[in-house]
């Protein structure tokens, strides 16, 4: 795919996670007033992981890379849970996870050097976190929370890494096609 086209995806994901600040109270509130938004939550994560291994299965990566790149998204899930006040915010780490490994698919195609693209990564997903926490001090009954932007910034590092290891991972391979 070419540099433009992700440029343009990825800023397309960060404006959507922004423009999406205003309306998530009003999708959140009536779940938690129901018992359902837990539940909620969880559920979007397994599906979005399992939409994940089925495409990467149906690609031909080694089923030893998809499960071992799930561990990686699952890990930082299980370990930021207890840390997480509300389901909301733990929706924060799988969207964080994608922003940095955004940022650093995005940034390959632009950026000569693994350690370059990796650094502007880090750097656009601080920022990506930093631009949605203002957007959210100035929304009416949302907060800017420094806890937040250190859960997205931990969160986006876990994706940058999985972008930067992932694809060595799911090479087809006919010693590791079999977990």
């Amino acid at each position: 795919m070419r540099a433009r086209t992700r440029l343009v995806l990825t800023c397309a994901y960060v404006a959507l996670i922004v423009a999406a600040v205003p309306m998530v109270r009003s999708i959140t509130n009536p779940l938690r007033d129901v018992g359902m938004l837990r539940v909620t939550v969880a559920s979007v994560i397994v599906l979005a992981l399992g939409l994940f291994g089925f495409l990467a299965s149906r690609s031909g990566a080694s089923r030893r890379g998809v499960a071992l790149l799930m561990a990686g998204v699952i890990s930082p899930c299980a370990v930021a849970y207890p840390f997480v006040v509300s389901p909301e915010e733990f929706l924060h780490v799988p969207q964080y996870i994608v922003v940095g490994a955004a940022w650093t698919w995005t940034l390959q195609a632009r950026v000569s050097g693994v350690v370059g693209s990796t650094l502007g990564a880090l750097f656009l997903t601080l920022a990506t976190s930093l631009l949605e926490e203002g957007v959210q001090h100035v929304t009416p009954d949302r907060y800017f929370g420094w806890n937040d932007v250190a859960l997205d910034s931990a969160s986006g590092c876990v994706g940058v890494a999985l972008a930067v290891f992932g694809p060595r991972l799911l090479r087809h391979t006919s010693s590791n096609r079999e977990l």
